[in-house]
């Protein structure tokens, strides 16, 4: 990560003159310094420090809230849906609660891979939306929608950000899953409105 991102924010606030949230989330990050030792330490602070404006964005930055972070379409395929076996799960409206009390546990900058690796803890972590899903399971096709939510209790992550190519490039994002404490579930009309898994759906 070449440029720190208190730089960034601080190129932003003189360009444009702005007061208010910049000046703040400013304020957050203006102890860190790259070459101190406790940089990593300090960083992982500030973004602990965030939290409060993820329910509120900054709009002087024209960021958006993060808190419920919204997803209108995400898709998953395995196998051929149509063949022999495989499915299509494709969920939309998707709504995800949680980050405003979640902690950063651990951050760590890899400056020479343009890498940022930080592990987050979810007291609780909660998603819900609509569902649509095609399956064939050797040739006995099967198509449901309905909607869904899920809950996640101590739930712990660890999220890598990594920049592909110079500045303005790619942001490539890879998160891994950690621990999960315990979770609960409820996805509507999935066996077609049948309790027993066996019977025909």
């Amino acid at each position: 990560m070449r440029i720190f991102l208190g730089q960034i924010l601080a190129v932003i606030l003189l360009i444009s003159g702005i007061a208010g949230q910049v000046e703040e989330v400013m304020d957050i990050f203006s102890d860190c310094r790259k070459s101190s030792p406790d940089f990593d330490k300090c960083i992982q602070r500030a973004f602990n420090d965030l939290r409060p404006l993820f329910s509120v964005g900054i709009p002087e930055l024209n960021v958006a809230p993060f808190d419920p972070h919204r997803s209108p379409y995400v898709e998953q395929r395995r196998g051929d849906a149509r063949g022999l076996g495989g499915f299509r799960l494709i969920l939309t409206n998707v709504s995800e609660h949680g980050w405003t009390n979640s902690e950063v546990t651990k951050y760590r900058t890899d400056a020479p891979n343009n890498r940022i690796v930080y592990s987050q803890f979810f007291p609780e972590k909660s998603l819900e939306g609509e569902y649509s899903f095609k399956m064939n399971a050797l040739g006995r096709p099967s198509n449901t929608r309905g909607v869904w939510n899920l809950t996640l209790y101590n739930y712990s992550q660890t999220t890598s950000v990594t920049r592909i190519g110079g500045p303005g490039g790619l942001l490539k994002v890879r998160v891994e899953i950690d621990k999960i404490g315990d979770m609960s579930m409820h996805i509507s009309n999935f066996f077609g409105g049948r309790r027993v898994l066996g019977e025909k759906i």
